[in-house]
């Protein structure tokens, strides 16, 4: 009677405590659902701090769980093992790599550092020794299901919060995060056939798969179709059946040669292969740097979330092009077998590959053995092998890692022997379970404060700096911003970004620009001192200190800006930006031909690049050396600068032949340019000025009479040149 006593309010502590992770685990399936507006990156940081509060609450309860009930301790297998050697060596990698408060907390536009990796292995742990049931799976599944079911009405509806991806707010990521829920569909429907569960399976499926083709994702499009080719194989070779497993070995073989005579005998499927091939020109020159990158740093990498070092060393000046999408700044590479290498090298691209070959061999291993849940384990390991398909073309974000890691679970759930039990579990003494208790708290607390609260109070006050009115708004939120301590290296370049475009405008204050410059100075500077080996936060320091000598006219300041340029030229010598700055800050000192030898230096680094071109043309044109800026235009012409792509170029050309007083150039251009725009009177009163200044009157008089006939109110505005133009 004693014994039944002391049992009964365990037993009822145990469902109290099974009950708070359970429903927390249900909870943390609404992450991709999150949007909040009113933060820096809604469709990011709410999510992942969102996340975070969820497993800290459920692996709290999970530890107070285990401290009471041993038979929910985390049960050790290949696995496990292989997971815990990842997380491992992605720790080792990041303290040995070259940003660790970069590696840990990451940026606040991805959120993928060490502290969520943490987050999401205790969601692996929690869920693999708490949900150890058919029905409890079959829940999760169901769940996981309905939520990307509300997902994709979100991508077609037209909603506030339907953009590109829906509740994502990218398509990428949406059809990355969607992939999961249609092999989970395929999942239920092989276990329960017509059943409610199979119907719901169905009902999902007609949904999903219409919508994740149509959002133009190829990765998730290909990866999808690979998976499906890859279950149907395995469907046939576990059959059971001799001649449709001699079909599965025969189907690859036919569907490889199929491809190719497709590939080669279809003209339309080789120009639809080169376009995306095209398409993806910048990402190939990002994967050149990464592999460079790898190179450098073999065996442990750079640290989780280093990339952008590696891709300012490696910069392309190519990246500027449109062809290649004039996207300058990359954080990762869009392939998870590079990001991977750059991250923890060599080792960590082994473990993260055992993780996902360790699954599939267990599984396999399921199927030959009793020949349950075959047509389960085969639709898990095609997903696997669709989700690493796809990864070779995007990389993750908190949606798609919160289905990767449920996916990791459930495989833990399937390879399960039925018969494990094991009994030899230490019993935690009263004394030291207190202290557990005391240590979980402040942990946990911890956790809560400094990983969660104050990002998403620095996140709210960012986007309010973002979004202010003036400079002096603006300040009052970046002040607030710093009081959290992890993301002020993204936060100081925001700010700086906008006290370069105030210093440009002079509206506000001098006095309150000052002191809002002082103050981000200060806080770069200490950045860059506290390890912030990155090009940006230089190139950020740098225009600082050339919006500080807008409002002073200072000359220190230029010499401040010129070593920190200096700096940031050896971190990405080929990177265009720092030689046009670094120009700037010469000319303003009065050093006129290291500002146009430093010009020059970025037009080689990529001549078909225009800006270049054109920076150049203006410096000689405001020492009103004309020769030379027609120099330049000449020179370009020869590889590949193109300065008649738009109105404004063909404008300044024109002025330079004016200035030269080349008025028959000046004609020639302006008629040029009337065929794509006859309709613009100034124009055509510029050609009327250029005929009559070569002598042409009767065509001057024509074409200024074509302006007025356009444009009426030139008799009022060019009156004076009308009347001599009109004689």
């Amino acid at each position: 009677m004693e014994n039944e006593l002391v049992n009964r309010p365990s037993k009822t502590l145990e469902k109290i405590l099974l009950s708070i992770i359970k429903w927390g685990v249900y909870l943390s399936l609404l992450t991709p659902l999150i949007v909040v507006d009113g933060f820096l990156y809604s469709f990011v940081v709410p999510k992942t701090i969102y996340f975070r509060v969820i497993v800290e609450i459920i692996f709290t309860t999970y530890l107070f769980l285990i401290l009471s009930f041993p038979k929910y301790r985390p049960r050790v297998n290949a696995l496990s093992v292989s997971i815990f050697i990842f997380v491992l060596i992605s720790i080792i990698a990041s303290v040995l790599g070259v940003d660790f408060q970069r590696s840990f907390w990451s940026v606040y536009e991805r959120e993928t550092g060490l502290f969520t990796l943490f987050h999401l292995y205790a969601f692996f742990i929690v869920l693999s020794n708490v949900f150890k049931e058919k029905k409890d799976w079959e829940k999760l599944l169901f769940t996981s299901i309905a939520i990307g079911i509300v997902c994709s009405l979100s991508v077609v509806s037209a909603g506030p919060v339907a953009r590109g991806g829906g509740t994502m707010g990218n398509t990428s990521f949406f059809a990355s995060y969607l992939l999961f829920d249609i092999f989970f569909a395929i999942a239920l429907l092989m276990e329960n056939k017509f059943s409610g569960l199979g119907i719901f399976a169905i009902t999902s499926l007609l949904i999903f798969i219409p919508v994740s083709l149509s959002v133009s994702a190829r990765g998730a499009t290909i990866s999808f179709y690979v998976g499906l080719i890859l279950l149907f194989i395995g469907l046939l070779f576990f059959s059971g059946e001799k001649k449709l497993k001699r079909i599965a070995i025969v189907v690859p073989l036919i569907l490889i040669l199929m491809m190719g005579i497709l590939i080669f005998s279809f003209p339309a499927i080789q120009d639809f292969i080169i376009s995306n091939l095209v398409e993806m020109k910048a990402r190939i020159l990002v994967w050149e740097m990464a592999w460079k990158g790898f190179l450098d740093k073999p065996v442990l990498g750079w640290g989780l979330e280093n990339f952008n070092i590696v891709f300012d060393k490696y910069f392309n000046p190519k990246l500027f092009l449109k062809e290649y999408g004039g996207e300058v700044w990359f954080d990762k590479t869009h392939n998870i077998v590079l990001d991977t290498l750059i991250n923890s090298g060599i080792v960590g691209l082994i473990s993260y590959l055992s993780v996902f070959c360790v699954s599939i061999f267990l599984l396999l291993k399921k199927c030959l053995g009793n020949g349950e849940r075959i047509g389960v384990n085969l639709t898990i390991i095609s997903l696997l092998i669709a989700y690493f398909v796809q990864n070779l073309l995007v990389f993750d974000m908190i949606s798609s890692y919160v289905v990767l890691f449920l996916t990791l679970s459930f495989v833990n759930f399937l390879i399960q022997k039925d018969d494990f039990e094991n009994n030899n579990y230490f019993v935690v003494p009263r004394f030291l379970k207190k202290l557990c208790y005391v240590l979980i708290f402040i942990s946990t607390g911890a956790c809560f404060y400094f990983g969660n609260i104050q990002p998403a109070n620095s996140a709210i006050n960012t986007a309010g700096m973002v979004t202010a009115n003036n400079a002096e708004e603006a300040a009052e939120f970046y002040e607030k911003s710093l009081k959290s301590f992890k993301y002020n290296n993204e936060i100081n370049k925001q700010f700086s970004s906008i006290l370069n475009r105030e210093t440009l405008n002079l509206k506000e204050d001098k006095e309150v620009l000052q002191k809002a410059l002082n103050l981000a100075e200060k806080e770069v500077l200490k950045n860059i001192q506290d390890n912030d080996i990155g090009f940006r936060s230089r190139l950020a320091l740098a225009r600082i200190y050339v919006s500080n000598y807008r409002i002073t006219l200072n000359s220190y300041y230029l010499d401040l800006a010129e070593d920190v340029l200096k700096e940031a030229m050896k971190l990405s010598p080929e990177n265009q930006q720092v030689y046009w700055l670094l120009s700037d800050v010469e000319y303003k000192q009065g050093n006129f031909d290291s500002s146009v030898s430093l010009l020059k230096k970025a037009i080689d680094l990529e001549p078909a690049y225009n800006n270049s071109h054109w920076y150049l043309i203006s410096l000689y044109v405001m020492e009103e050396r004309y020769e030379e800026a027609l120099s330049v235009i000449k020179e370009g012409e020869k590889t590949g600068f193109n300065w008649r792509e738009n109105l404004q170029g063909f404008e300044s050309v024109i002025s330079i032949h004016e200035s030269l007083k080349d008025y028959k150039t000046v004609s020639s251009l302006c008629r040029e340019l009337l065929v794509f725009y006859p309709d613009n009177a100034n124009l055509w009163l510029k050609l009327a000025i250029s005929l009559f200044d070569s002598g042409d009157k009767e065509g001057a008089k024509e074409a200024a009479q074509k302006a007025i006939e356009i444009n009426p109110t030139l008799n009022e505005q060019a009156s004076d040149i009308l009347d001599i133009l009109l004689q």
